[in-house]
């Protein structure tokens, strides 16, 4: 039972720029729940085959375009070896052409790139396209490279990304601030400790309490943007105008 059943929320950090805090949260759930994205990842992207297949037949399309447009000019690919001395990164045949590269960066349940991989295979019945095709996945959680393999998902999430809106003129740029619910404040002995856990992002630390992800409960509010913190001042205010 709940000592004070009107307890309010209980904060767990201060007012900060959406952005700033999504790096933060971020890098608590992939460090916390990065085994386990199969769980949390029903996406379009996850769930469902056919984005991936849109995706490989127009990268298809686009790399038999290129190629045709390149007159089927044979590229030599090479790479840096020990010493600042250059090979060839593949062996000469007389009809070679250059490694196509794909990377997902963010990776999640890995059903994009499996269903990418294998409809590119089966559009390309000639064998232009699809042997040449070095797949990467990138992310900064190994958990989560572990997990997926050869498979990838959506970046989108990852992305440190602002959230502005245009308002009697002025630009304005939401801010958050997490709160714990009263329920998970009352099951963390060491409050003081958590708190220092969670904003250190000291994963070894956090993993010791009681699982708190889906009880963070967010504030928002909206300030004035703050220019010098922007980049692409110029390229967003000029998209704005055309916002009412």
């Amino acid at each position: 039972m709940l000592k004070d059943p009107d307890a309010l929320p209980q904060l767990i950090g201060e007012f900060r720029p959406i952005d700033e805090w999504q790096g933060n949260i971020n890098r608590i759930f992939y460090g916390l729940r990065g085994g386990r994205l199969r769980e949390y990842y029903q996406t379009f992207a996850a769930a469902d085959y056919r984005l991936a297949h849109a995706l490989a037949a127009d990268y298809f399309y686009r790399v038999i375009k290129r190629d045709q447009a390149r007159g089927g000019q044979q590229v030599k690919a090479e790479v840096e070896v020990k010493g600042g001395q250059k090979e060839s990164g593949h062996k000469p045949q007389p009809e070679s052409q250059p490694t196509l590269t794909v990377m997902e960066w963010g990776c999640g349940n890995g059903n994009l790139a499996a269903c990418f991989l294998s409809h590119l295979k089966r559009l390309d019945k000639d064998g232009n396209v699809y042997p040449r095709v070095r797949y990467v996945l990138v992310d900064n959680q190994l958990a989560a490279l572990e997990t997926a393999r050869i498979l990838c998902n959506e970046l989108w999430n990852d992305l440190s990304t602002k959230l502005m809106l245009k308002k009697e003129g002025e630009v304005e740029e939401e801010y958050v601030r997490p709160n714990l619910s009263e329920t998970k404040y009352e099951a963390i002995a060491d409050w003081p400790g958590f708190i220092r856990a969670f904003e250190a992002k000291d994963l070894d630390a956090l993993k010791g309490f009681p699982p708190f992800l889906e009880d963070i409960i967010w504030e928002r509010e909206y300030r004035k943007t703050d220019w010098k913190e922007v980049p692409y001042r110029k390229t967003i205010t000029e998209f704005l105008k055309r916002i009412e």
